[in-house]
């Protein structure tokens, strides 16, 4: 059996794919629109108040002085929680 002949067949086939080109690719854009986070909380919004009824203070007071103290800060509380809940109710 010659197989003479089947070598040159093999590398007429291979160089047959090194002669054929890749097309050109296709490229394509596209616009992809993603939500940016973004803070819901106004930089006017103060920082958190420091208050005078605390566990320290408390304990040291006597205790008529104690529910005066603690009574002083219900206004400011309510305030600061009013404040904090319009912000949070705005990024809901």
């Amino acid at each position: 059996m010659k197989r003479e002949g089947w070598g040159g067949v093999g590398i007429a086939f291979m160089l047959a794919g090194c002669a054929t080109t890749a097309p050109e690719p296709k490229i394509v854009t596209k616009e992809v629109l993603v939500p940016v986070a973004r803070s819901c909380v106004p930089s006017s919004l103060p920082g958190p108040l420091s208050y005078a009824d605390t566990r320290s203070a408390l304990r040291a007071a006597q205790p008529e002085e104690r529910y005066h103290l603690m009574v002083s800060e219900w206004a400011r509380r309510d305030t600061r929680l009013a404040l904090v809940e319009g912000v949070l109710a705005a990024c809901r």
